[in-house]
């Protein structure tokens, strides 16, 4: 009898972390947005994020056509990234350009805790897709510095310092955005984003500060929609930008 107890003890025991792990349900999409969050798609999980979005600059308008992540949790503290996109834009006529195809990485270093900031590093490489693009450029890393502080339960705070280089200039442009992040339900929420593309080392100065804000909501345990919008904010008819995405937690 006792032998039995003790076989039904460890299954249970066995048992309590597949019990957890239903559980506990993740879903967080990197957009909306232009910084990056430090968390990383669970082990054996997919997620995939699509956008749309028009800019308007001068006047003119440029329609991005749909950009699409594919995001891939390869352990407990990584994943791994494909993103495609491109854009359309009218002059006298509407030509389409697609933009070169990056594949990536996000590694997560340090869980945090409140003021102790979780941590994490992008980096990715963008490749050549057409005859037009490997004529221009050779392949173009971007390695980022990723920084989240979960202050409480409706307030995150996101930061992100990462370096771009575009496939011709040696020199890489610096990228520096700052995301306060607020959840007013399980479901739904808002952010205010600061960020800024600086052309460095005593080149001209190509980064006037722009301001991001936007919302999202879960319309499903497995889906997310948002709208954002962004400007420049020294000169906001040089820049804007409307967009609005989906994100789908595939398994």
């Amino acid at each position: 009898m006792r032998r039995h107890i003790l076989y039904i003890a460890a299954l249970l025991l066995l048992a309590c972390p597949i019990i957890r792990a239903d559980e506990e349900f993740w879903f967080e999409s990197d957009q909306p947005g232009f910084g990056t969050g430090a968390n990383v798609v669970p082990f054996k999980k997919v997620m995939l994020e699509v956008g749309f979005q028009t800019d308007i600059m001068r006047r003119d308008a440029a329609v991005m056509l749909p950009e699409v992540l594919l995001r891939a949790g390869i352990t407990h503290f990584a994943e791994i990234r494909l993103n495609v996109g491109g854009f359309a834009e009218q002059e006298g006529r509407w030509n389409y350009n697609i933009d070169p195809l990056v594949i990536g990485t996000k590694v997560r270093f340090a869980k945090g805790n409140k003021w102790i900031p979780k941590i994490a590093m992008l980096a990715e490489l963008a490749i050549p897709c057409t005859p037009a693009q490997a004529a221009e450029m050779t392949v173009a890393p971007a390695l980022h510095l990723l920084f989240e502080n979960e202050v409480n339960h409706w307030l995150n705070i996101c930061y992100d310092v990462g370096g771009e280089w575009d496939g011709v200039d040696m020199r890489p442009d610096v990228f520096i955005s700052l995301a306060f992040e607020f959840n007013f339900h399980e479901k739904a929420g808002a952010f205010l984003e600061s960020y800024n593309y600086i052309t460095a080392f005593g080149r001209d100065f190509d980064g006037i500060p722009a301001l991001s804000t936007g919302f999202y909501y879960q319309v499903h345990k497995r889906v997310q929609l948002d709208v954002y919008g962004s400007f420049n904010v020294l000169d906001p008819d040089a820049y804007s930008n409307v967009g609005l995405g989906v994100s789908w937690l595939i398994n």
